[in-house]
């Protein structure tokens, strides 16, 4: 469903002309422009659960799981393998790949900041600071990447009354756009 709205180019391996083939061109893509996405009404809320997938999610929120390519596109996930949350075993076997024997130790020291919202559930109050700096707290190489997964399970999911427009203008754009 995703692919087929891809245009065709003409390639060739060997660079000669004469044994061009007709390709789907997986290079072009489409994003939602940068800042609007936050901005966006249709777009609500979602926790990533353990065990879900773009498939999963898209079968229940869309009724198919077919439509699991939208949900990556809005939230801007391009490596699903990278940018979406692991699976606790998966979690588990980054961090021994990363940090070896080193995983509980220290990532790096913070402090709240003084001014402004100092309540937040991200950790956009926090503020990485040396060793020595009073009140600084150690945040452990675990602890830094468990964050991380946590900020990979908040996405946002596209309202199904939007759905069919979303498709038809996506289909519009890659279809219209001239290949270079």
């Amino acid at each position: 469903m995703y692919f087929k709205n891809f245009p065709k180019i003409e390639y060739s391996s060997t660079g000669r002309t004469d044994d061009e083939k007709l390709v789907t061109h997986l290079l072009k893509r489409v994003a939602i422009k940068t800042g609007l996405k936050d901005e966006m009404l249709m777009l609500d809320d979602y926790s990533v659960r353990a065990g879900d997938t773009p498939e999963i999610i898209a079968g229940k929120h869309f009724g198919s799981p077919l439509y699991h390519w939208v949900i990556l596109l809005t939230n801007q996930i391009t490596d699903r393998y990278f940018d979406w949350p692991m699976t606790e075993p998966q979690f588990e076997a980054y961090l021994k790949d990363k940090y070896g024997s080193q995983v509980d130790s220290v990532h790096h020291y913070e402090i709240q900041q003084t001014s402004g919202p100092s309540t937040s559930t991200d950790d956009s109050h926090l503020i990485q600071v040396n060793q020595g700096t009073t009140g600084a707290i150690t945040i452990t190489n675990r602890e830094y990447e468990v964050r991380e997964q946590d900020k990979k399970r908040k996405i946002k999911l596209l309202g199904t009354e939007y759905l069919n427009e979303f498709v038809l203008e996506f289909k519009k754009i890659m279809q219209s756009t001239k290949v270079a």
